[in-house]
């Protein structure tokens, strides 16, 4: 986890909706990076289903964003890429945070406590198998991606104009507040409709 720490102590954690300076950043052959390190961005959203664990470590975190913020999400995310048409993973109702490798995600716990992103390492510390579904959680990820063969869209049944696969590799993700119905409600998370042609 040395890149997020480093990256968590500067600028190079950004919240994906909010991206504007698009010529900062760049490509590698597989990921999105800036100033030239791999880059490391945050969204808002609410987990879905449990922490899925393969062995040694965590797969990964099934999130469903914020609505209002999803299309910004979404928008960057092509420009970045500079593609109009990106196939993301999903866990069945939500966008697929995975496990890269051995690593194991940090999980800060920030319930009820304000703090600034770079502040991420003084929080306390928590098993991300803890964080449960409806949680609220800002996963912290990188962005790789691959090219979409014929293949691999068949097999997906995903239309010809799909060229690349956009894979969130997680990172961390800190639990801003335990699932709560009364708080959350589900017009907030219902992206269907502010996911701009992103199917779920």
């Amino acid at each position: 986890m040395a890149h997020l720490n480093s990256a968590v102590g500067s600028t190079l954690v950004r919240n994906l909706a909010t991206v504007d300076d698009f010529a900062s950043f760049g490509l590698t052959s597989k990921d999105v990076c800036l100033q030239d390190h791999t880059a490391v961005f945050y969204i808002l959203g609410k987990t879905i289903q449990p922490c899925q664990d393969s062995g040694r470590c965590p797969s990964g975190l099934d999130v469903v964003p914020l609505a209002e913020t999803w299309e910004r999400a979404a928008a960057v995310l092509g420009q970045l890429l500079k593609k109009t048409s990106l196939a993301l993973p999903s866990g069945g109702r939500g966008v697929w945070f995975g496990v890269r490798g051995p690593n194991r995600p940090l999980c800060f716990v920030a319930q009820n406590a304000d703090f600034a992103i770079h502040q991420l390492a003084s929080l306390p510390k928590t098993s991300l198998s803890n964080v449960t579904p409806g949680s609220a959680v800002m996963p912290l990820f990188t962005v790789s991606y691959s090219g979409a063969s014929d293949c691999v869209k068949a097999r997906y049944n995903l239309s010809s104009e799909f060229e690349l696969f956009v894979n969130f590799n997680l990172l961390g993700v800190v639990l801003l507040r335990d699932a709560d119905p009364l708080a959350f409600t589900p017009d907030m998370f219902n992206i269907t409709h502010h996911a701009l042609g992103v199917i779920f």
